[in-house]
């Protein structure tokens, strides 16, 4: 049960992504969530990010 919830979890998140335009895909979302549940900060995260897709997305 738990692994349909977390894909469950997982295509919301997706789904918000494209919302937002972040070009994430959900492999790239799923690390995303790992490395946050290890104790990463969220924020420090999204700017790393931000500035890895500058211009390509």
């Amino acid at each position: 049960m738990e692994v349909d919830t977390d894909t469950n979890t997982l295509d919301l998140v997706f789904e918000l992504s494209n919302t937002l335009g972040a070009c994430l895909e959900k492999e790239q979302l799923k690390h995303c969530v790992d490395i946050i549940e290890a104790g990463a900060n969220p924020e420090t995260l999204a700017v790393l990010i931000k500035e890895l897709q500058m211009g390509s997305c």
